[in-house]
């Protein structure tokens, strides 16, 4: 019975890395609107395989392996490739900077595992995420670098420029490995009293998404970073 419960979880992370993989394929032939929307599968399918582990008590070390695995391709491999192809195509248009820079997404893939790696030997029991979860930043780089493909106006030019792109995946690499602490929307309870944070961001994120549809993914993401950022100066201060 104990190995049938563990096959749902496990699914669903195979279903996680299965979108991960058919993203990089879209991403071959230019199709970053559909790598968007397989990223935002992916997370998904990581959030359910994390759900049911713990509702079906069906956590595994080979679940937590696979886990981090189907992570490290569809929120490690597919922003790296992302920012690659993007600024790929930006060097054409401004030969000024040299042809390797484009290599610099693959910071992110870099770190990305490297965090991972970190989590999986974590003793962390504050329930709070230590650093930027994977899933968040490959959602903030598809989505943001998707809003530049698709709109072109005096904001998205300044934000298209190639030292942008570097500060923002620098940015988003040590972020990931940093030692801020990002609060989880992981529920015990569906009770307003001791979630107020939890909440406010979903509600907040919620209207945001509905007048500004996928477009406002971007400004969840930082929202978020933000908002725990506030969280910890305050616990500091207190």
């Amino acid at each position: 019975m104990s190995k049938l419960k563990n096959i749902i979880p496990n699914l669903l992370t195979t279903l996680n890395l299965l979108a991960g993989i058919a993203a990089l394929s879209f991403l071959f032939y230019g199709n970053f609107g559909a790598a968007l929307i397989l990223v935002l599968f992916a997370a998904l399918f990581d959030f359910l395989d994390g759900m049911f582990a713990r509702i079906l008590n069906a956590r595994s070390e080979f679940g937590k392996q696979l886990d981090s695995l189907a992570d490290s391709v569809s929120f490690g491999l597919v922003p790296g490739f992302i920012v690659f192809l993007y600024l790929e195509v930006a060097l054409k248009i401004n030969s000024l900077w040299p042809e390797q820079i484009s290599y610099i997404g693959f910071l992110l893939t870099v770190f990305a595992i490297y965090r991972l790696a970190r989590f999986n030997i974590s003793e962390n029991k504050s329930g709070n995420f230590v650093g930027l979860a994977v899933p968040a930043m490959a959602i903030f780089i598809s989505s943001f670098v998707w809003y530049l493909l698709n709109f072109n106006n005096t904001f998205t030019e300044y934000l298209s420029q190639i030292p942008v792109i570097i500060i923002i995946t620098i940015l988003f690499s040590v972020l990931m490995i940093s030692k801020v602490s990002m609060f989880s929307l992981k529920f015990e309870n569906l009770s307003f009293k001791g979630n107020e944070v939890k909440w406010v961001f979903l509600i907040i994120s919620s209207v945001l998404l509905i007048i500004f549809r996928i477009f406002a993914l971007p400004l969840v993401i930082i929202f978020y970073i933000v908002l725990s950022i506030v969280l910890n100066l305050l616990k500091k201060k207190i």
